[in-house]
Order: C-alpha cells, then sequence, then structure tokens
C-alpha cells in the first residue's frame, strides 16, 4: 500500500498528525469551505498550502487543529503541503469535485467483482472492470469498527471491537482503474461513473458500510435519545450487555439447550431439528458490544471519524434488516437524516435506495409482511427536505443482492443531478398524489406521471371497502391517472399497490421509472 505524504523531519510523525481520511489522490468537496485536521502538540502553528493560498491554524490544548480552506471550483491535480514546526507533509494528485459517502448494509457493500463472495458480483462483470478507467473517480473504504464511544479516526488495524470481515477494505484514497474497482462497492462506483459521465467532475466516493447492520447502529446515542420513538433501542441495549456481563444469557442459554436436546431426542444439529419440525437449536449468547444490530456502535466507529470531512451528501443503501422493526423505521430514518446533517453542520443530500424484491415474485396483491412497510417509511422520508428515493422494486432478483447495480447507480445519479446540480432530467416514477372515490370506482392522481404506462398487465392493485378487507382488482390506465375497480366492491374506500413483499410492479413513467408501492389508507 503505498504510502500517503512524505515527511521532512520523520521525528514529528507522532507528535504531528495529519487525519487518516486525507492523503494522496483524495478529493476535496468544491463550493463549499474545506476542513483539514489533525493533532499536533499544545499551541503549535499548523500551516496548510493549497492552490497558491496559505492558511494558518493553532493546536487546542488537547491537541486538535482545524484549518479551513476557502471554497474552490472544481479542478486539479493539486499539492497540498502541510507543515509543523520543520515537519512537511505533502499529499500529491489531489482533485476538488464532488464527494459522496456511501453507506448501508450489505447491498451497499456488495462489489463489483464476485471474487470469492458469493454474494458480489455484478451483471457482465468481467466487461465493468475490464472498462473501469476513470482516472478522476477516486475511491477509499472504511475498515468495519463498532465502538461504544466516538473514534476520531477510521480504524486501521484489528481491535477487540473491529469486525476481521472487512475485504473491500483499503484505507486510502485510490485512482479507480481495472486494477481497484473490483473490490470497491458497485452501487457507489456506478453512481460515480454516471455522475461523472454527465458532469465531468472529479468524483470522490467514501464508503462506509456493513452487512447486516440495522438501522439505529448508524445512529448517535444522543440522536436515539432525544427522539423518544427510539429510547427503546437503547434501553434493549443495556439489557443485553447486563444480561452478558452478569451471566443471565449464558444461563438462560445452558437451560434452553437442556430443554432442547428433551425435546429433539438426540438431534444433533439445526438442519437436522428444523427437518424434524423442531424449533431452531439455541444460539450461544452474543456480546451485545460487538453486534451490528446494537444502537450506536456503528456510527461510532464507522461515521463520527468521517466528520466534518467536506461532503455533497449520503447514499443510502438499507433497509432488509430492520425488518421486525419496520413500524419504527421511518422514524430511524428521519432520526439518521437530522443526526448526520446535525454534525456535518450543513445540509447534506440524502439518497437512498428503496427496498428492491429479493425473492420469488408473488402474483397476489393482497400480501402481508414487512417490506411493504419498509419501503412506506423510505417513501415517506424521501418527502423530508433535500431526500430523493431511488425506486428498485422493479429490478429485484431472486436473491438477497440483484446483481445489477448498473441501474440503481444510474437512478441515483438522476437523482443527484435533479436535487443538486439543478437539471431538468427526469429522476422519479409516478408517485401517488391523492384520489378520488367515483361511484363503484377509484381514481388515483399521480405526479411525475408524464406518459403513464405499464411494462405488463395491472395486476398489483387492491381495493377495499369500509370493512378494510382487500381484494385483487382491476386498473386501467387513463391519461395520468390509474382507475381501479372490483365488482366484489361496491363501496370503495381505499386502494393498494403493490403492497406485498416481492410484488409483481409494473408501472411506470415514460421514461421507465417504476412507481413506488403505496396505500391509499396510510394513516
Amino acid at each position: 500500500m503505498q504510502k500517503k505524504g512524505r515527511y521532512s523531519h520523520l521525528a514529528m510523525i507522532y507528535a504531528y498528525q495529519v487525519h487518516s481520511l486525507f492523503g494522496d489522490h483524495m478529493v476535496l468537496q468544491r463550493r463549499t469551505r474545506i476542513p483539514i485536521w489533525g493533532t499536533a502538540p499544545a499551541n503549535s502553528i499548523i500551516t496548510v498550502k493549497l492552490n497558491r493560498k496559505s492558511y494558518g491554524t493553532i493546536a487546542q490544548g488537547n491537541g486538535h487543529w482545524v484549518a479551513i480552506l476557502d471554497e474552490m471550483e472544481a479542478g486539479g491535480p493539486y499539492e497540498v503541503d502541510i507543515s509543523c514546526g520543520n515537519s512537511t507533509q505533502t499529499f500529491y494528485d489531489v482533485y476538488v469535485g464532488e464527494v459522496w459517502i456511501c453507506s448501508g448494509q450489505s447491498n451497499m457493500d456488495q462489489r463489483v467483482a464476485k471474487g470469492s463472495l458469493h454474494w458480489c458480483g455484478v451483471r457482465n462483470e468481467e466487461e465493468e472492470i475490464e472498462r473501469a478507467q476513470y482516472p478522476l473517480i477516486r475511491l477509499y473504504s472504511t475498515r468495519i469498527c463498532l465502538s461504544e464511544t466516538a473514534c476520531s479516526e477510521p480504524a486501521t488495524a484489528m481491535t477487540e471491537l473491529t469486525n476481521p470481515y472487512t475485504p473491500g477494505y483499503s484505507g486510502s484514497w485510490a485512482v479507480c482503474s481495472p486494477s481497484t474497482v473490483g473490490s470497491f462497492s458497485a452501487t457507489a462506483y456506478f453512481f460515480g461513473r454516471e455522475l461523472f459521465r454527465s458532469n465531468k467532475v472529479p468524483i470522490g466516493l467514501i464508503v462506509s458500510c456493513y452487512g447486516s447492520s440495522t438501522a439505529e447502529a448508524w445512529i448517535s446515542r444522543e440522536a436515539l435519545e432525544n427522539t423518544p420513538q427510539l429510547v427503546c433501542f437503547l434501553d434493549n441495549y443495556h439489557r443485553r450487555c447486563f444480561e452478558y456481563d452478569s451471566g443471565i444469557a449464558k444461563t438462560s442459554y445452558k437451560n434452553a439447550l437442556q430443554a432442547w436436546f428433551k425435546v429433539a431426542g438426540g438431534s444433533e444439529g439445526h438442519t437436522e431439528a428444523i427437518s424434524k419440525g423442531l424449533l431452531p437449536r439455541p444460539m450461544p449468547p452474543h456480546n451485545p458490544r460487538l453486534d451490528q444490530h446494537s444502537p450506536t456502535l456503528l456510527y461510532n466507529g464507522m461515521i463520527a471519524p468521517l466528520v466534518p470531512y467536506a461532503t455533497r451528501g449520503i447514499v443510502w443503501y438499507h433497509g432488509d434488516s430492520n425488518g421486525i422493526t419496520a413500524d419504527k423505521y421511518y422514524m430511524l430514518l428521519k432520526a439518521l437524516i437530522e443526526d448526520w446533517r446535525s454534525r456535518w453542520a450543513r445540509d447534506l443530500t440524502m439518497l437512498i435506495v428503496q427496498c428492491a424484491n429479493i425473492r420469488e415474485l408473488d402474483p397476489s396483491p393482497i400480501g402481508k409482511g414487512s417490506f411493504p412497510v419498509l419501503r412506506e417509511a423510505q417513501l415517506s422520508a424521501s418527502r423530508l427536505p433535500n431526500v430523493g428515493l431511488a425506486v428498485t422494486i422493479d429490478i429485484g432478483e431472486r436473491d438477497s443482492h440483484p446483481r445489477n447495480k448498473q441501474e440503481v447507480g444510474r437512478r441515483l445519479s438522476l437523482l443527484a443531478r435533479n436535487l443538486v446540480h439543478g437539471e431538468c432530467v427526469p429522476c422519479q416514477g409516478p408517485t401517488y398524489d391523492g384520489m378520488k372515490i367515483e361511484g363503484s370506482k377509484i381514481r388515483l392522481c399521480f405526479r411525475h406521471a408524464d406518459g403513464l404506462t405499464s411494462t405488463g398487465p395491472l395486476g398489483a392493485f387492491a381495493i377495499a371497502g369500509i370493512d378494510g378487507n382487500f381484494v385483487r382488482a382491476q386498473a386501467t390506465i387513463d391519461r395520468e391517472t390509474v382507475v381501479v375497480y372490483s365488482g366484489a366492491i361496491l363501496d370503495p374506500v381505499s386502494v393498494r399497490y403493490a403492497w406485498s413483499n416481492h410484488p409483481i410492479a409494473t408501472l411506470v413513467n415514460k421514461h421507465g421509472l417504476p412507481a413506488s408501492p403505496f396505500r391509499t389508507d396510510h394513516e
């Protein structure tokens, strides 16, 4: 791995440090003031030079220093010189452009190349890697780290609270090329590639994600404590820690295992027990401090160290792991967005990828499960200021990690071009905007419904009367509206569209962008 920068006086290395996010090949955010920070002996004078300008600052009593650079337009390559006393550190091949932080769970972590990870890889993998010649796209991946306190630096070595599964970890900026893109997040790369193609501005992508993590793990303790609906996550965590530390969890596990063996009648394994119709074998207690489902741990270990690196916004690819708490997911998303914006002290653009189909498609429009509620929470969050939603209900597969990340990245880039760059590009599919009861029928109205059409039969609609019992409905497109009806419902009051875990969703606009699942009876 290339060492970042060059030192003129090695004796100063341990007394004077620049934060590890800064290095050769990095991208700094354009059109905003740029903080560069690190540590040094108290009262030391630090000088930062960039593009013929010099900026001075003094280390505080605790050793922390930060220099704020003026806004710059996109450009480069530059050299950044940072001096303290007789020691100078220089970063080379630095550009100014657009920086995005990409976070979430395993669908964000899914790499371009499959390698030894069965869940990674994309469509046309070999061709995509061969064509990844984008020297002005720069890549940075953090190491997975769980921590009970906010960390100042990204993890660079294994610790007790660092998960060993980090095959995509780089810890330094890399130039996008066929030799580097394979181990990088596919969604982040395709998003950055589409942005670069449209604007020709250097792109910096910082990936900080953890597979199977829950949203509460990415939110600070203060934000959870200040949201009454979410305090339960902290209470549950404290209870789990007490039970683990006191031995209660271990005792409970032993008792449950003994009871299970009595019922299992000699069955030794989980699979054998399931085949006999038994409950799964009890699992040994797990330290909640090493659990990516525990609140605050990933914020502390993987987001706090990135603050306040100047960035345009966040790409959030997440949802599946919160199925059991789907009813709280909107509040979790809202708290996360507000929390991160307050930490960066700016109105960061937030781009959310909505949950796709990941199993066999369900032809019934009358479904139950957590996915519809999760998608609704994501749709509701997209109504917050400066938040966009990439609907992917039409490009899922029978796999928890769909391979068509190219289209996910493209749809995210359309949102960024519209929300950030002010381009008049279609970026949303038909969006439910109200209904009218017309006798025994209901007319649904939409925004972004220019050229409203379908890619197949409109079989994902259900309709209900006052009793709330939904039945399959017929639907016809009438200009920019959809008329829904059923002979079994003479006095309809509500409609649902694609309201199941894995629906067959076919409603799109002329740009091929799909409608999000929705229900008109949402309270």
